[in-house]
């Protein structure tokens, strides 16, 4: 289902999601960028260039580029993020509370709260949520600013298997993943 499609669904004329979508899609990714370019005293033009090779590539290990699709963990949409709830805050929520910070509150984010998914929402939005949340874990500065200046490959592994993927000796995983970031 696309965005058009969930905001014309019966959950939009229950109420569960907004009537209207945002339209700064491209806009709150670049000022995402550039509040954590400007933290970290980093070059926005650069960064954004390197960490979007880098969702790129994540995209495709996750979930083959595909910005929906739901495995049986309850993780889903382009980089599977999980939402289940059952034992606490989903990695959705706690994405977008961390992309919250920089952005204030959007609608989408109100959307993808209430319905606990993120199927729906496009490929800017999905990527600007999984930028926000790898940005704000702790420790992930030096390890992100070497993705974000200088495209560091063997730092996007390792970004990728320590901030974003939940079990990064899984052999599938690794193997996989290594494939993608020679």
């Amino acid at each position: 289902m696309g965005i058009w499609d969930a905001y014309n669904s019966e959950e939009t004329q229950r109420g569960v999601l907004s009537k209207e979508p945002d339209i700064e899609i491209e806009g709150d990714l670049d000022k995402l960028i550039k509040a954590h370019s400007d933290r970290l005293g980093i070059d926005p033009t650069v960064a954004k260039e390197n960490l979007m090779k880098f969702a790129e590539i994540v995209g495709q290990i996750e979930n083959s580029g595909k910005t929906q699709g739901k495995n049986p963990s309850s993780a889903e949409g382009l980089y599977q993020f999980k939402t289940d709830t059952s034992e606490g805050q989903s990695s959705l929520e706690t994405a977008i509370n961390r992309t919250r910070k920089y952005l204030g509150d959007r609608s989408w984010m109100q959307d993808a709260e209430r319905t606990d998914a993120i199927n729906f929402l496009p490929r800017d939005y999905q990527t600007t949520l999984f930028i926000g949340d790898l940005m704000e874990k702790e420790g992930s500065d030096k390890l992100m600013r070497r993705v974000a200046t200088l495209g560091d490959k063997d730092a996007m592994l390792e970004a990728y298997l320590e901030l974003h993927h939940t079990n990064r000796d899984e052999p599938g995983t690794l193997k996989r993943a290594k494939q993608f970031f020679k």
